[in-house]
């Protein structure tokens, strides 16, 4: 139920809380803590280095702060990372094996574009088996962030709605097989925002083409790819593709968007990427250019999904490519 004055186009967008280890305190009890208390913890190492002590520590009992310590590995035990000073150390004498009360001074929220992953599919099961699948699990790990499992048994069948009222957040992953076009097209028109299609075995990618096929989907598709490659050390190429009949009159054109897209991409996120300029239909030029090296994978920007499923199946359905797709639409 919306509250009062709520807007009603709220969408639920997802964050990373960061704690640095200088904003974490340790106390002997919960009121001597002068922070905010998270859990209780076990010292499990201390060590020196310079004039800051290092600990880690093992939470054991996290009621009061379990979403903010959950392991982003999924491990049962989460642990933090703890520096203290010199005045801290004096103040409170640690030793390993010493159960400690935990706190929290300060807690660093950033958007991010890509915080977790859903693995989707029509069954419980093939939802586990994405789940597991090595580039996505890579992927989780670097980032570390979480896989959660979606099942929606009515994906992809046209007139039918989601499998219950639960928000799409983070990226929505499926399987890259006959048909990945059109359940990414429903995805899509259901409220995800970004979907990747993953082949069987897929791993990391050496190479990562960028292409958005709408200005509305720019400059989210350079912050998802920013996102990525910080991550993946793979090479980053923005792929710009003209039709082949205005190949003379639009070059200048074509050359003067490669410059403003690598600048965008380098002054408002650090990324650094090659560029090239293509011409033809936008999705068997670009199927051609995956083809053209092993080891790449696709980040595509849309913004209408008008005959997106009947254009893009060439790339989606194959089984061939990793491919993201980044949905932003003009409004």
């Amino acid at each position: 139920m919306l509250a009062a004055g709520q807007p009603l186009d709220v969408r639920e967008h997802e964050v990373v809380a960061v704690v640095r280890p200088e904003e974490v305190a340790v106390a002997a009890s919960r009121e001597e803590l002068g922070a905010l208390f998270v859990a209780q913890g076990v010292i499990d190492e201390l060590m020196f280095s310079g004039a800051l002590e290092r600990l880690r520590v093992r939470i054991e009992n996290g009621a009061a702060g379990g979403p903010l310590l959950a392991a982003a590995d999924g491990a049962e035990t989460p642990y933090l990372e703890v520096t203290r000073t010199q005045p801290e150390q004096r103040s409170f004498e640690v030793r390993a094996g010493q159960s400690v009360a935990v706190g929290v001074r300060r807690v660093h929220v950033l958007p991010t574009p890509l915080s977790s992953f859903a693995a989707c599919a029509a069954s419980a099961a093939d939802a586990e088996a994405i789940a597991r699948q090595p580039l996505l699990t890579e992927l989780a790990t670097r980032m570390k962030t979480r896989i959660a499992v979606r099942c929606e048994p009515q994906l992809g069948m046209a007139q039918a709605g989601t499998g219950g009222d639960q928000a799409f957040v983070g990226a929505t992953v499926i399987a890259s097989q006959p048909g990945a076009a059109q359940r990414a097209a429903w995805l899509l028109e259901r409220g995800a925002r970004e979907v990747l299609v993953l082949p069987a075995q897929a791993t990391l990618p050496q190479r990562v083409l960028i292409h958005w096929l709408d200005e509305a989907a720019r400059r989210a598709t350079l912050a998802v790819s920013a996102s990525v490659l910080r991550h993946v050390p793979a090479e980053a190429i923005y792929v710009g593709i003209l039709p082949d009949e205005t190949r003379a009159a639009r070059r200048p054109f074509g050359l003067r968007s490669l410059l403003d897209a690598r600048s965008e991409a380098q002054a408002l996120h650090g990324l650094e990427m090659r560029t090239e300029l293509r011409f033809g239909e936008v999705a068997p030029e670009l199927a051609r250019h995956l083809a053209e090296a092993p080891g790449q994978m696709l980040i595509v920007g849309v913004g209408s999904l008008e005959r997106f499923a009947e254009s893009f199946g060439v790339l989606l359905d194959s089984g061939r490519w990793p491919v993201l797709i980044v949905h932003r639409g003009a409004g």
